[in-house]
């Protein structure tokens, strides 16, 4: 043993035997580290007993999993956000209580006491978000905008059936006339779109901004595409503007992609349009009765004798059916003495629409997109000659295939890249305009529902001469001149 160790053993006294148990301590904790160790093992090993697992979903009032929620420990820094599905998990203590909230929706406070599992349904409290309308190329909270703002979002639009856009903003914003002049051409509805009335200079329509770039129109648009519309109807469009938006300014915003797994939407709509409103015909003899009445309180002599009348009433009156020129002369008679209905030989009175459209949309905090594939076919509305008979199709027809994708890149903390692609392709079938002014088919379509609503019922024709040579039995349906009225 060394000179120090003997030292240290062969002290006296009371200081003696407290520098003796200090030594052999030293020792003891210096020859075996545990015995510090174990103790604190001890109440780890104590803590982690105490703490149990508990996981759950957190949905809102929809069923429909929140992501991103943020789930606390009360009183304390501990806790975990949900995940695409809503779900989280979390050690406690016993005893504790977790604290469940999300942006627009009610804080809950629930006591975990035992339970493993929870399923937490999140209450709305939309009221206390600003409402953030777009305003030019940024956006700002409604309660800070002193100028006039609508605004509809893509649920109010897709209630509409209409083909075009513009259209199916009709009724849906203050302020905002959309006036159709199309003439019923598939897909070609030409609205002039004004704001709080027509302007006397620089023409009449408003500015049009799509994601914040000029356009000179806004039909192509599919309202599954669009997340919002915004109107700036007053002075604040041309502030911020200028000249340009001096008939107001319209404010398109398309969707964009959202953090979580991809989304995938497929709809398919089937509809049949209608004129809004169609002329109630007159048959001949109510024609005929009331050129009579109209002429006799004029004092003038009546253009339809009785004889006249009776003809119109029954035009096969007085033929023998045994004649061989039976038919013939009926076929004359019917031509000379016609009940018509041209607005219905000429006009369909429902016309078919297809619309089919796919949404894909998700994304992580760095990459976000959003694609969308849409299509549209919308019928004509006038009755035509059938392709087998023609060799050619002559109906009126729109067929559009349209294309977005918008991507947005988180490049830093304070730098935002993004990329807005959108295209379609439009396949129109019309009759031909050369007739017209300009070769305009407007012109051509307007001619016809015209004709269609003045001509007499008392005009000869439609009339199929039986000796022609033309079997109608080879057609698929009747031909716009026939005599036979139509189903």
């Amino acid at each position: 043993m060394s000179k120090s160790t003997k030292y240290a053993i062969s002290g006296t006294g009371r200081w003696g035997a407290l520098r003796f148990a200090v030594l052999v301590l030293a020792l003891c904790l210096l020859q075996a580290p545990g015995i510090l160790a174990a103790p604190a093992a001890a109440a780890q090993a104590g803590n982690a007993a105490a703490k149990h697992r508990v996981q759950g979903t957190v949905v809102d009032q929809a069923g429909a999993p929140v992501i991103g929620a943020n789930v606390i420990v009360e009183g304390t820094t501990t806790g975990t956000t949900t995940d695409a599905q809503g779900h989280f998990q979390l050690s406690v203590e016993p005893g504790a209580t977790l604290v469940f909230s999300y942006l627009g929706y009610n804080t809950q406070e629930i006591a975990v006491g035992n339970k493993t599992s929870l399923k937490v349904a999140l209450q709305d409290n939309s009221q206390n978000i600003d409402e953030v309308v777009v305003v030019a190329y940024g956006t700002q909270k409604k309660v800070s905008v002193t100028g006039s703002v609508s605004s509809v979002q893509t649920k109010e639009l897709k209630q509409s059936s209409s083909a075009n856009l513009s259209t199916a903003l009709a009724g849906r914003l203050s302020g905002l006339t959309s006036l159709q002049q199309g003439g019923g051409q598939p897909g070609k509805d030409q609205s002039t779109l004004m704001l709080r009335g027509a302007a006397t200079i620089n023409g009449t329509s408003p500015l049009i901004l799509i994601d914040g770039v000029p356009r000179d129109n806004m039909d192509y648009l599919s309202a599954d595409e669009v997340d919002n519309v915004s109107v700036l109807k007053d002075a604040s469009a041309t502030a911020v503007f200028g000249v340009r938006g001096a008939n107001g300014a319209i404010l398109i915003t398309t969707k964009r992609g959202q953090t979580g797994k991809a989304k995938l939407d497929l709809n398919f709509e089937q509809s049949w349009t209608s004129f809004t409103r169609e002329p109630e015909r007159l048959t001949s003899l109510e024609y005929i009765d009331l050129r009579n009445q109209a002429s006799r309180n004029d004092h003038k002599e009546a253009p339809f004798d009785a004889i006249t009348r009776a003809k119109y009433a029954d035009p096969l009156k007085g033929l023998d059916p045994n004649d061989p020129d039976y038919a013939k002369k009926a076929a004359q008679m019917q031509y000379l003495y016609p009940n018509h209905d041209y607005y219905r030989e000429l006009i369909k009175r429902y016309t078919p629409q297809t619309r089919v459209n796919m949404n894909i949309s998700g994304g992580t905090e760095k990459v976000k997109y959003f694609v969308n594939a849409a299509y549209l076919h919308q019928g004509g509305n006038l009755k035509v000659e059938p392709k087998s008979f023609l060799g050619y199709d002559p109906s009126a027809k729109m067929d559009r295939y349209s294309f977005r994708a918008n991507l947005d890149y988180q490049v830093t903390k304070s730098f935002k890249a993004f990329l807005n692609l959108g295209t379609y392709i439009e396949q129109v079938n019309m009759p031909s305009g050369s007739t017209y002014p300009n070769t305009d088919t407007g012109w051509m379509m307007r001619d016809v529902l015209y004709q269609a609503t003045t001509i007499t019922p008392i005009t000869p024709g439609p009339y199929v001469d039986p000796y022609s040579g033309l079997d109608e039995k080879l057609w698929s349906s009747p031909p716009i001149w026939t005599v036979r009225p139509w189903k």
